[in-house]
């Protein structure tokens, strides 16, 4: 019998639970040492962000020197709840100079015990990317990208250290937890990551998970309680899903 967990906030996830530990071992805190996942741990713990929603996660990324150190990640919505639940949050005001060709986005965040808000500038040419949803949504990603600088300026105790996707480079932006466009069944949840699938696929298959009341976290993972077996074909037109099946039949049951 499975064992439940639960998710609906990391305060109640007890990570001594070994299926809690082996789960996100697997997922979002994968080639982790012991001493890093501990890191990772505490910092969901004091963030109160939850790794099952995948509001925060871990990689591994390089320095100039070729050393791997942990990063650990989260997406916008994760900053913005952290904001939010801070006493002293007093919200944020957002310009981007161009709705159709934006180049820049300024953020600036309040504080009920400041003067002067917190204020984050992104500039295309520094964070832009050449990747489908940079390609299709340059003005979305940009006020991500400022506001993550806003708020991380603006609450340094709760953010210091986190970045989220956006802010990181094209390498260090694409989640390890989840093979792309892998299709993987939790218990009653079905989560279909497009990160990479191609502009005219990914535009069916969000609507197809529109239309399912499907829900997207930052990193483009789209999550449902029913199989979409429309999705799913699509989906396997991916090269890199049909290897990974060919992978999952070949490992003993």
């Amino acid at each position: 019998m499975t064992k439940d967990i639960t998710v609906t906030s990391s305060v109640l996830i007890d990570y001594k639970d070994k299926t809690v530990v082996s789960t996100l071992k697997a997922t979002v805190a994968q080639n982790l040492t012991d001493a890093e996942f501990l890191l990772f741990i505490e910092h969901c713990k004091s963030t109160r962000l939850n790794p099952f929603k995948r509001e925060v996660w871990a990689i591994k990324t390089k320095d100039k020197y070729g050393n791997e150190r942990l990063q650990i990640m989260t997406g916008i919505n994760g900053f913005l709840q952290i904001a939010n639940d801070h006493p002293m949050y007093d919200g944020m005001t957002v310009e981007v100079d161009s709705d159709e060709r934006p180049t820049k986005a300024i953020c600036k965040v309040y504080r009920k015990d400041r003067k002067y808000p917190a204020e984050g500038v992104a500039l295309l040419k520094e964070y832009g990317k050449n990747t489908p949803i940079w390609q299709q949504m340059p003005r979305v990603m940009l006020t991500k990208v400022a506001k993550s600088i806003a708020l991380r300026e603006s609450f340094p105790q709760q953010l210091n250290g986190l970045y989220t996707q956006e802010e990181m480079p094209a390498e260090y932006a694409e989640p390890i937890a989840v093979p792309v466009s892998q299709i993987v069944e939790v218990e009653t949840e079905y989560h279909y990551d497009l990160s990479k699938l191609e502009p005219e696929k990914h535009t069916i298959a969000i609507e197809l998970l529109d239309a399912a009341e499907a829900t997207m976290n930052e990193l483009n993972i789209w999550t449902t309680t029913k199989p979409i077996k429309k999705l799913q074909r699509a989906l396997m037109t991916s090269e890199e899903v049909v290897k990974m099946q060919s992978a999952l039949k070949s490992m003993p049951s």
